[in-house]
């Protein structure tokens, strides 16, 4: 009986050197071949064994399909993704900023069904804040994004929310530099187990000089050589070392600084401050922030301090008659469009008159989200109508209209998203429109 290999065989030589022999398999003979060319034949031959060789065969088995990751924060309520949804359908990047902004500072995230519209929407558009677009998505929603090549611009841009907020740092604590700082600034406790702190500035040695450390202070610093030295120190430790060894809190420590060693403050503050920003410790950004720091490295500490308990450091700041300017440069460093909170507080601050800088009231006004035409026409014609020239001013007051109409849609769709991220209605009610 003819067998595959006397085909191979006739294909080898060509058919017109050697015939399709025959008989053929039962399988092969049961085949209608259509084709009166014997070349054809033979490929309709080869193509019927190829699919019982196939068919036989156990399948292959392929890797295993990639798994999303577990940790989701809960996703907004059906009423504030129903207004994302209208948003995407004819969006505009400040409104869209609003709602991720909200869903952000309500600890919230994009509902699965709108991941595709918003990385869609996003991928073209640079002008959005990764982290806030990275927390609205959230960890699954970044990886969903991530396994799409068309987004990959995006993607980017994008980082994991967890690479966002947390950073593992050196758990050893009996590192060249952790010696160092923990032998200049040392803890102890009395009978009664009380704490003081000693400070004890060492002289800088090859080896420190070697790492960094500077024995001087730079020209014209106000600083004595020793402090400096005690800075660089801290600021070369880990911002971990002081918990572990001491077993005390950022907040503990700072407090303790204050009562025991007031005259060291600002330089042991320095120290931790640019230590906390490099490490990127939330802990200790707190404990400075609310002790009223704001040395070098204060903005990059304020912005690891999550949003809600940021506003209450500064209103706190405000009710304690702190520097108003210092309470609006931090306001300044946040992402715009500013939420409710924010604008509320520097509202509050240009009402009380002590901000200096002539400024502030157009900062305010961009933070706010509040069309500057309009703003600035009101302005040049309450000036014109006070000097007499009243048509040209009123005039001017009908050209800002439309502008106000702007702003007036802005402060209520910031309304209505604050009830919708607050809300507990299901998706039927929301889009037919029975909300509480």
């Amino acid at each position: 009986m003819t067998g595959w290999t006397d085909l191979v065989t006739t294909a080898l030589l060509g058919t017109d050197r050697r015939p399709i022999p025959t008989p053929l398999p039962e399988p092969w003979e049961a085949h209608d071949l259509q084709d009166t060319d014997p070349a054809g034949q033979l490929l309709d031959l080869a193509a019927v064994h190829r699919a019982a060789a196939r068919t036989g065969r156990a399948a292959v088995r392929l890797p295993e399909p990639p798994h999303p990751p577990g940790d989701q924060l809960p996703a907004a309520p059906a009423l504030a993704q129903l207004i994302l949804k209208r948003l995407l359908s004819r969006p505009e990047p400040t409104r869209i900023m609003l709602w991720l902004n909200g869903c952000d500072h309500h600890g919230l995230t994009v509902a699965p069904e709108l991941w595709t519209p918003l990385a869609d929407h996003l991928v073209h558009g640079d002008r959005y804040p990764a982290v806030t677009v990275s927390a609205a998505f959230g960890t699954r929603g970044v990886w969903f994004v991530s396994q799409n090549p068309a987004w990959s611009p995006l993607v980017s841009r994008l980082h994991p929310p967890a690479a966002i907020t947390t950073k593992p740092v050196p758990a050893r604590s009996d590192t060249p530099a952790n010696r160092r700082a923990l032998a200049a600034v040392r803890l102890t406790t009395d009978r009664e187990g009380a704490h003081t702190l000693v400070i004890d500035p060492p002289a800088v040695d090859a080896e420190m000089r070697a790492d960094g450390i500077a024995p001087d202070p730079p020209p014209r610093s106000r600083l004595g050589g020793g402090a400096y030295v005690v800075r660089q120190l801290i600021a070369a430790a880990g911002a971990h070392v002081w918990l572990d060894e001491w077993r005390q809190s950022p907040k503990m420590i700072v407090e303790l600084v204050q009562q025991a060693v007031p005259q060291w403050q600002a330089d042991l503050c320095a120290g931790w401050a640019a230590a906390a920003a490099r490490d990127q410790h939330a802990g200790w950004a707190q404990a400075l922030a609310e002790l009223g720091y704001r040395g070098e490295h204060a903005a990059a500490l304020y912005r690891l301090i999550p949003a809600d308990q940021r506003y209450q450091i500064l209103q706190q700041w405000a009710r304690d008659h702190r520097p108003p300017e210092q309470i609006m440069d931090l306001l300044l460093s946040e992402q715009r469009p500013w939420p409710n909170a924010a604008v509320s507080l520097a509202l509050q601050l240009l009402g009380s008159g002590t901000l200096s800088d002539p400024g502030a009231d157009y900062a305010v006004a961009v933070g706010a989200h509040i069309p500057m035409d309009a703003y600035t026409l009101v302005l040049e014609a309450t000036e014109r109508y006070l000097s007499g020239d009243r048509r040209p001013a009123l005039q001017q007051l009908m050209q800002a209209r439309d502008a106000f109409a702007a702003v007036e849609q802005i402060l209520q769709l910031r309304a209505e998203m604050e009830r919708a991220f607050t809300a507990n209605t299901d998706i039927d009610e929301a889009a037919s429109g029975r909300t509480p």
